[in-house]
């Protein structure tokens, strides 16, 4: 028996022992609570807050029922809330009975939109009490009567009393309605909708807000142009208040066919509805074509490419090609503007009096110091430099350019000597305007290089000097004379 005893035992213990796995279940919560005044009169209208709290977001569905009066504004809602929110809150108007207590009770369900999603029953209530307005004196103003009822102290020196007689449950009652049609009236010079983002969700722009509206009493109709290669947008209105009820749908998109979208906005309070009409433009301007070199060149045009050219230092300016003015880029030493050729983006450059320069590729010596870079003038003359061939070259672009128009394919190539320090000789034209040969290390530092050319044995032979500060003064002409009279540099006699 003991033996059977210590079994069992034994047995209980390692149950007790055993790890449980214990879930915690929190069930979704809430209530309904009722602000206003505890008080009013025989009559009277007062206001009062419903505040819809849960434990989690969730949309809202109400009604409420008045005793001993009567109720007016947003009694009950089927789907009340944006349903991101824990908490929302409705106004309603109360009119007192004649007397006793006035009870309002609001009953609803809350449905999370988190979680678990689900439904639960709420409610709240709140009791007012119907005090009369006190008189100051007898209201039947029998000073004998008043005299019998209070012992015969007064006797017959209260004659009605001395304040005015309080107001009957009819001009109360048309107080409250004047209120109530007051409030109305507010609702109905409200605006309801207050504002209108547009916002790129195309991935030109993503996420940016491109314009916002301000709705404008007496308006009721806006029009927006979307910006070049933005076909995808989305709408984020803002309501003048929470009471407001929006309607519109949110996200739009250009397809084929589609050149614009008629959109319709409507806001609701109570029986108040205000509607906005929003007509979206896609943008189908033509792009600008000018002639160059016996060539027709498209000038690439761009909200973005505006952006990124101001930050390097080359605001939007004018370029006159023969009778017509382009749009492009420049400060007060050169200008450029981007085009495009057979679908391939490349730079053409002017000096400040709209002279043509070339055409070129661009990198950036810093930030805000762009450095364009393009063929020699007379690249015949510059076949080989130092045995090495004038060659192409491909430039890593700056991606922040690269991200202004994906589907834009930019020239990369350039043409330049390798020299033997593994550095480039190169020929393009600096932010200054400064036009001629460049030495570009491994590192991209950029120098300005004088050069000096002799044909021996078929070839060309350069010395190449990078000079900086004062020495830069120093004319190629000079020092090619110097080194020819040294013997250092030929000549070739014609």
């Amino acid at each position: 028996m003991k033996k059977i005893i210590k079994i069992v035992v034994v047995g209980l213990m390692t149950v007790l022992l055993l790890p449980f796995n214990m879930n915690t279940v929190h069930a979704a919560s809430g209530s309904i609570s009722v602000s206003g005044p505890s008080s009013l009169a025989p009559g009277e209208t007062g206001y009062y807050t419903l505040t819809f709290n849960a434990s989690e977001t969730a949309y809202f569905s109400y009604s409420t029922s008045v005793s001993n009066g009567s109720a007016g504004g947003a009694t009950s809602s089927g789907a009340y809330g944006s349903g991101e929110s824990k908490t929302e809150s409705a106004n309603i108007s109360v009119t007192a009975g004649s007397s006793g207590t006035v009870v309002i009770s609001v009953s609803g369900t809350a449905a999370t939109t988190s979680g678990s999603n689900s439904e639960f029953s709420i409610g709240g209530s709140k009791e007012v009490s119907i005090v009369a307005p006190s008189s100051g004196g007898s209201s039947s103003g029998n000073g004998g009567s008043s005299g019998g009822s209070s012992g015969g102290s007064s006797g017959g020196s209260n004659q009605g009393g001395s304040e005015a007689p309080s107001k009957t449950p009819e001009e109360l009652q048309a107080e409250a309605e004047q209120a109530e049609k007051e409030r109305k009236e507010e609702i109905a010079k409200s605006l309801l909708v207050e504002s209108i983002d547009i916002v790129s969700s195309d991935t030109k722009l993503y996420g940016e807000t491109l314009k916002t509206i301000k709705i404008e009493e007496g308006k009721t109709e806006y029009e927006y142009t979307l910006p070049k290669r933005v076909n995808k947008f989305l709408l984020d209105v803002a309501s003048t208040s929470g009471d407001v009820t929006l309607t519109y749908d949110k996200e739009y998109e250009f397809k084929e066919d589609v050149k614009e979208h008629v959109i319709t906005i409507r806001g609701a309070q109570e029986d108040v509805v205000k509607e906005y009409k929003l007509t979206l433009k896609q943008n189908l301007d033509e792009p600008t074509v000018v002639k160059m070199e016996d060539q027709d060149v498209t000038v690439y045009e761009d909200e973005l490419l505006d952006r990124y050219m101001d930050k390097i230092g080359l605001k939007k300016t004018e370029i006159k090609i023969g009778d017509q003015k382009i749009n492009g880029f420049g400060n007060d030493n050169l200008k450029a503007m981007l085009t495009l050729v057979d679908g391939e983006a490349s730079w053409r450059l002017f000096n400040k009096d709209d002279e043509f320069l070339g055409d070129a590729v661009m990198m950036l010596q810093s930030e805000k110091e762009p450095f364009f870079i393009h063929s020699t003038t007379n690249g015949r003359d510059h076949e080989k430099v130092n045995k090495a061939t004038y060659v192409d070259h491909t430039l890593e672009l700056d991606k922040k350019i690269l991200e202004i128009d994906p589907d834009l394919k930019f020239k990369e190539t350039y043409k330049a000597w390798d020299l033997e320090n593994e550095s480039q000789l190169i020929y393009g034209v600096n932010a200054k305007g400064k036009q001629g040969f460049y030495n570009l290390d491994t590192e991209k530092n950029i120098e300005w290089s004088i050069v000096g050319f002799d044909h021996v044995d078929n070839a060309y032979v350069t010395a190449t000097w990078g000079l900086s500060g004062a020495l830069a003064v120093v004319s190629s002409g000079l020092i090619a004379s110097i080194l020819e009279r040294k013997g250092l540099l030929k000549f070739k006699k014609k």
